[in-house]
């Protein structure tokens, strides 16, 4: 499994042109139906990404691959069982690649909100990271370790769900996750990388 994170703020107005351009007709409708220039160029750095890595780990050109989204809106890769994910998140997208299953999630640290405490966590969860179960009543800073804890089970969760095809969908409450003395994910039998990388938090699930 190999996977890369980019920085878009190294991005040009040109780069963004041309990578948009180069874009398959599907992909750049779906990148359209954002209503922000910075979720635009999220989408479509991402991808770009992705066929960056793919022609690098098959060695073939940009435009050699037929790309498209199952019926649960994964990417697959026509007439391939390999496996491949994006992400993206403030100004950093990622992706990952593998022969098999792989979900990854990117997560920029940033000021919380409490009602995501209560939609992400499971009670068992939270009264873990919050040494005693209170919900926060106020927006958390990004930079108390309570919110880059929080952002690591995030994480962990959207990776699992996206490797299983679930999203969001497959309920992120219900995907049980332990943090001590490393992050996994209970009783599931995949492997885990999850990462602080000061600026964001990275999990990979294979």
């Amino acid at each position: 499994m190999i996977y890369r994170v980019a920085d878009i703020r190294e991005k040009s107005e040109k780069d963004y042109e041309t990578a948009y351009n180069s874009l398959p007709l599907w992909r750049r409708e779906k990148a359209d139906k954002y209503r922000f220039l910075q979720d635009r160029k999220r989408s479509v750095f991402a991808y770009e990404l992705l066929i960056s890595m793919l022609s690098d780990y098959l060695e073939a050109e940009d435009n050699a691959f037929e790309i498209y989204e199952d019926e649960r809106g994964k990417l697959r890769l026509k007439n391939s069982e390999l496996g491949f994910n994006i992400s993206h998140s403030g100004a950093f997208v990622a992706c990952a690649i593998h022969e098999g299953e792989v979900g990854i999630d990117i997560e920029e640290k940033r000021e919380l909100s409490p009602r995501l405490f209560e939609s992400v966590l499971s009670n068992a969860e939270l009264k873990i990271l919050t040494r005693g179960g209170e919900v926060p009543t106020k927006t958390m800073s990004k930079d108390l370790p309570m919110a880059a804890e929080f952002l690591r089970f995030w994480t962990v969760k959207e990776a699992y769900l996206k490797y299983t095809g679930e999203g969001l969908s497959g309920g992120i409450k219900h995907v049980k996750v332990s943090l001590y003395p490393r992050p996994a994910i209970l009783d599931k039998d995949v492997s885990l990388i999850s990462e602080d990388m000061g600026e964001y938090l990275i999990s990979v699930v294979y």
